[in-house]
């Protein structure tokens, strides 16, 4: 099949020339191969400071308030410190602000997502320490994603598989705050298991950092490292047995920052904002498909519960680390189309499109198969 002009731009941009090219091949490699070496050992950095950071905070809260007692809902048995969270937003940001001090090619979104994601930081952590009510933290997620629209950062085109441009008009500031402060949320309720929320984290960061490569974005791929890079470091920590959580501090940053980054994201390459959905499609899907059910059935939507998809597979009897590889599983599955179509593989463009909808029957199917198996 030929490979499209905007395949083609895009190698060239990254040195991935075929021969007759113009242009050095040698030259063009060494250069790719020593960004990637420099990637890399930038990656190995932050994790190694994440690790410790953790390992400090450990130790801290367990003297404190900071420590997660085991209730009905819960999926632990034994107290255990939460706010693990904390060392992964401090790193990122002090990442961003000096890449922006030291290098200044960061654009004026990063700006705005710095400002926006240490508010949604900072109440998710008061909630840490004592029980912030539901209406004052879905205001403050709401002054969040409003500041992104103030700074000029809301949907206004998406790029969709084989169907090509959609223009949202005014209803793109609209979406933009459902998603911000969907995701934000969703996140927060999906982390309810060792190593779930940190390892889907690992995968979606490691998508921006390729988006970010493939657009040429700084930003996007900065963002998207070190949020893998930190999200590797914490789960060393809490992988099952878990020895810390995230907290709401961590689960509420990271789905604001994935949901950020795929508006940002859209300003720069058409195909990113459906791409960034789909990034964190198992997550999207399951706490949507819960929220439904319980709005349905008239039970409160904000209150705790074990109803979500991966929650009733461990109650069924699926060990919490085989729960957390089914799903980063599905993640990269519906994660690699979307890069290759984005990468300009036209052939992917229908697996990109219909991936969700494979992924979401998987994650239904696999739940009620489990759920028949125990009866």
């Amino acid at each position: 099949m030929r490979e499209g002009r905007s395949s083609v731009r895009i190698r060239a941009r990254h040195g991935l020339r075929r021969r007759g090219e113009s242009g050095s091949e040698r030259v063009l490699y060494s250069w790719k191969l020593t960004i990637i070496v420099s990637l890399f050992a930038q990656y190995l950095v932050i994790a190694s400071v994440t690790w410790v950071l953790v390992h400090g905070l450990r130790r801290i809260a367990s003297g404190t308030r900071l420590v997660d007692v085991p209730g009905k809902h819960s999926s632990h048995i034994n107290p255990t410190p939460r706010g693990g969270g904390l060392a992964i937003v401090a790193v990122v940001l002090v990442t961003l602000a000096l890449r922006a001090v030291v290098l200044r090619d960061l654009p004026a979104e990063a700006f705005w997502y710095g400002v926006c994601a240490i508010l949604v930081a900072a109440v998710s952590f008061a909630d840490d320490i004592q029980p912030v009510s539901a209406r004052l933290r879905l205001l403050v997620h709401l002054i969040a994603a409003g500041g992104l629209l103030v700074g000029g950062v809301h949907w206004d085109v998406i790029v969709f598989p084989v169907f090509g441009e959609v223009s949202l008009g005014y209803w793109g500031a609209v979406f933009t705050v459902i998603w911000l402060v969907g995701l934000t949320n969703a996140y927060n309720f999906m982390d309810g298991i060792d190593a779930i929320a940190a390892g889907q984290a690992i995968v979606t960061g490691l998508g921006w950092t390729a988006v970010g490569w493939l657009t040429g974005n700084p930003f996007l791929l900065m963002l998207g490292l070190s949020v893998a890079a930190t999200s590797s470091g914490f789960v060393l920590h809490n992988r099952h047995p878990a020895h810390i959580f995230l907290g709401h501090i961590g689960s509420a940053f990271l789905g604001y920052t994935f949901a950020a980054l795929a508006v940002i994201g859209s300003r720069h390459s058409g195909p990113a904002a459906w791409v960034g959905v789909l990034f964190v499609w198992p997550f999207v899907f399951d706490a949507t498909f819960t929220f439904y059910q319980r709005w349905r059935r008239g039970e409160p939507v904000l209150e705790t519960h074990r109803c979500h998809f991966y929650q009733r597979m461990f109650i069924a009897g699926w060990s919490q680390p085989r729960v957390t590889t089914l799903y980063v599983c599905v993640s990269l599955a519906v994660t690699l189309p979307a890069l290759g179509w984005m990468w300009g593989y036209k052939w992917l463009a229908w697996p990109t499109l219909v991936s969700p909808g494979v992924a979401a029957l998987l994650l239904f199917g696999t739940t009620r198969w489990i759920e028949r198996r125990r009866q």
